[in-house]
């Protein structure tokens, strides 16, 4: 059995809210709003504990999710914050100033990549600490020239030689897989 929603079909048992809209500023819990309108086109995205023992937020999380924006420096990742209830307690853009930010992915250590799909092709592929706690930096794994990128993945069953994988999305776009010469974990 299904049920809808604010428009999404879900199974019977399961409830949906709406958070956040595109260009809209995001309704906290504590009654104010975010200072920063949420971020338009998101796409690719994923969640990173607090941990239980965060001396601010313990148990709560932060979603973070990329902007596919087609108009130049206006993509980037926004953090929407939760305390451990589930309760919306703040939202943030922690990455500026790109476009077309498309797909991305986890990394180990628990930073976010987020890759740019520009079709000029020359996009690049930012490292982001969802947390906001340090700046996005760019990654080497675009090159000097950028490209059209769109996912990454990681393998690091052998920590000595871990390999990361980025694709172009291109209809002869590459798989790519870089691994570093030393590792520095």
């Amino acid at each position: 059995l299904t049920q809808v929603q604010h428009g999404l079909r879900l199974s019977a048992g399961l409830d949906a809210r709406i958070i956040a809209r595109t260009n809209k500023t995001v309704p906290l819990a504590d009654g104010t709003q975010s200072a920063e309108p949420f971020h338009v086109r998101p796409d690719h995205a994923a969640t990173f504990s607090f941990g239980d023992d965060h001396p601010t937020n313990p148990g709560g999380w932060v979603y973070a999710s990329n902007a596919e924006a087609d108009f130049a420096s206006h993509g980037g990742v926004g953090s929407i914050f939760f305390d451990r209830y589930g309760n919306v307690i703040d939202y943030k853009m922690v990455l500026k100033g790109t476009t077309r930010n498309c797909g991305g992915g986890r990394t180990p250590w628990g930073t976010w990549i987020s890759c740019e799909e520009n079709k000029s092709r020359d996009g690049q592929i930012h490292e982001v600490d969802p947390f906001g706690n340090t700046f996005a930096q760019q990654t080497v794994l675009g090159g000097e020239t950028g490209g059209q990128f769109e996912s990454f993945a990681y393998d690091v069953r052998d920590a000595s030689q871990p390999r990361f994988f980025y694709t172009e999305d291109h209809k002869r776009g590459a798989v790519r897989r870089f691994t570093p010469s030393k590792p520095d974990w």
